[in-house]
């Protein structure tokens, strides 16, 4: 993209269409089926389409919606950092990723209402920690050298590893970050056709999977 704006712009009606398209039909879906507890209004409906639930607290339509939430803040500063410092990328966004370990282990602000996204805390509603180390290992492999690969993708683990511990989640997210990692480098790839289908549609797929 030419500039931040056109950017935003795109991400914007990458994800308005299907978002809009997958509420309506887990409202009629869980009207009809009566599923208790899962209900939500049409005037929330139409605030979750709108992104206001960035800012105010609603019920939103299906709980797998938090982390669109999440999704439009990181586009929002990565955006800003890329379009604002080109050749700074991965320091600024690396920066960005130690001050939310910084608030997230000692539990800076634990209590703060979050006048952004409704988590309190300051970590995860400011700064997207620990979700950053993911996009931070992304940034790494796809702009850096394979020693600073290396040593972002070795740090952002260890940090998984203190997060999670000794467990069979840290595991898969070890296992499926060293994945991510590989398949950023391996730009020229070819791709069956079929699986690029699934990758097309498992976002709408995604926003149902939790209700519908």
């Amino acid at each position: 993209s030419e500039t931040v704006w056109v950017f935003w712009l795109q991400r914007f009606t990458r994800l308005e269409p299907a978002l809009i398209a997958c509420i309506a039909i887990t409202l009629i879906v869980v009207a009809a089926l009566v599923l208790p507890g899962r209900e939500v209004s049409s005037l929330d409906g139409l605030i979750n389409t709108s992104w206001v639930t960035l800012f105010v607290q609603t019920p939103l339509v299906d709980g797998a919606s938090w982390s669109l939430l999440a999704e439009a803040k990181f586009y929002f500063v990565f955006g800003l950092i890329f379009y604002l410092w080109p050749n700074r990328v991965l320091v600024l966004f690396t920066s960005f990723t130690v001050l939310g370990a910084i608030a997230y282990f000692p539990g800076l602000w634990r209590d703060h209402q979050a006048l952004i996204f409704p988590f309190k805390g300051i970590a995860m509603p400011y700064f997207l920690f620990p979700y950053s180390l993911f996009f931070l290992m992304g940034i790494a492999a796809r702009r850096s050298t394979r020693t600073v690969q290396t040593v972002v993708t070795a740090a952002c683990l260890m940090v998984v590893v203190k997060l999670w511990g000794g467990s069979a989640f840290s595991d898969w997210v070890i296992a499926l970050s060293i994945v991510g990692v590989i398949g950023v480098q391996l730009r020229d790839i070819k791709i069956w056709r079929s699986v690029s289908y699934i990758g097309l549609i498992s976002y709408p797929l995604y926003l149902l999977h939790q209700n519908v």
